[in-house]
């Protein structure tokens, strides 16, 4: 399976990892740099369509966005965490908005993640997910 190219950025990096070393180095494009947002389009959206998605493909989901400081989850954490029991896949999902830009401490908590060999997708959409997971060789996108 060919890699797409970076998840962050959507350049055509085609390196070791799932970023190119622009956005390793200072994180994802800034709004501007990304093109028109659709202002009408929420997080919440966002994430309703990707989990719909997820579900569709066989993934469980879990998120850890709901009242998460409340419950004393981690500041940075991502909104969604996401496995696939037959392939054996493991996923974070940061999800924002067309704008949305990503905090200080979510960069710590995912740099750390993917220090430690986890996976961390910074997804603006459903496509941003599709092609961050077709990055990897034992996720079947066909279902």
């Amino acid at each position: 399976m060919t890699k797409p190219g970076c998840v962050a950025c959507g350049c055509d990096w085609s390196g070791p990892g799932l970023q190119c070393p622009a956005c390793r180095s200072g994180g994802p494009p800034k709004p501007a740099e990304r093109g028109p947002a659709l202002p009408h389009v929420s997080e919440d959206d966002v994430e309703a369509a990707i989990i719909a998605w997820l579900r569709f493909h066989g993934w469980h989901i879990t998120k850890t966005s709901a009242k998460r400081h409340a419950k004393g989850v981690t500041a940075g954490t991502p909104d969604l965490y996401a496995r696939h029991v037959q392939t054996k896949q493991r996923a974070w999902i940061e999800v924002k908005k067309p704008d949305g830009v990503v905090s200080e401490a979510q960069v710590r908590w995912h740099e750390d993640e993917r220090a430690s060999g986890g996976i961390v997708i910074v997804a603006y959409s459903v496509t941003d997910v599709v092609a961050a997971l077709a990055s990897l060789d034992s996720v079947d996108l066909s279902a």
